[in-house]
């Protein structure tokens, strides 16, 4: 059994696959689960990998062939396995980053709700996030009210500003 531990220290993730560490480590070839302390199974041992977000009460992202989703420790899938891949936010509390695909991203609850449209890339800033959309950077707010952008694209040689809606 790994000790990946949900910030609910009687959940347990576990492996199918003997490993001479208690670490939380992935093992190759190895399915993952989630387990009560008492011994009840939860979750079958079916995922890839489960990583616990630590400042998520209790939510794991889940890997299944390559993609990424969301599952409470109760055993609810919060979001199916779509995702190419899911990030915390270590900045930012309550919201995840999800890659699409190369190059389209967009902000995500801890329920798997969209909080935002895609975009090409995503930064948090202590006023909100910077997002490259159609080669224009601009920034949105903590609300993801991006009405008031102030859009910049990049040259070669030079910047211009421009003004645009991107809703």
């Amino acid at each position: 059994m790994c000790s990946l531990t949900s910030p609910s220290k009687e959940i347990r993730c576990f492996h199918l696959e003997k490993s001479k560490s208690d670490e939380p480590i992935q093992i190759p070839n190895a399915k993952y689960g989630i387990i009560h302390e008492s011994g009840k199974i939860i979750v079958p041992a079916q995922y890839d990998y489960l990583d616990p977000i630590t400042t998520g009460d209790s939510i794991f992202i889940t890997t299944l062939n390559e993609k990424n989703g969301l599952i409470h420790q109760n055993g609810t899938i919060l979001l199916q396995p779509t995702y190419a891949q899911i990030n915390t936010m270590y900045d930012v509390e309550g919201m995840l980053e999800a890659r699409l695909s190369d190059n389209i991203y967009r902000l995500i609850d801890f329920n798997g709700k969209s909080l935002t449209k895609t975009y090409q890339s995503i930064n948090s800033t202590n006023d909100g996030f910077i997002v490259q959309d159609q080669g224009y950077y601009g920034l949105i707010n903590n609300q993801f009210k991006n009405d008031e952008l102030f859009i910049l694209k990049l040259g070669k040689n030079y910047a211009k500003s421009y003004t645009k809606q991107c809703n």
